[in-house]
């Protein structure tokens, strides 16, 4: 998994991918996501530096299986 966190004024934005969706684009309709390296980051991460960085995350942006499972585990 790939997982970059953005800092905002508001907090942070702590952005995860499943490494197999990285550089993809997904489609439903009329609705596009680029899931892309500039934004969920270029370096994969373990499951312990995600669980981590969802600790602090004032929000999160999750795509992936693998990633949305951390984030259900958590709670």
């Amino acid at each position: 998994m790939y997982l970059k966190v953005h800092h905002t004024p508001q907090g942070e934005v702590v952005a995860v991918c499943d490494a197999d969706l990285l550089n993809t684009t997904l489609s439903h309709g009329d609705v596009r996501i680029a899931i892309t390296g500039a934004f969920y980051g270029t370096e994969q991460a373990t499951e312990e530096e995600i669980r981590a960085a969802l600790k602090n995350a004032s929000n999160a942006n999750l795509m992936g299986k693998k990633a949305t499972g951390i984030a259900i585990s958590m709670g």
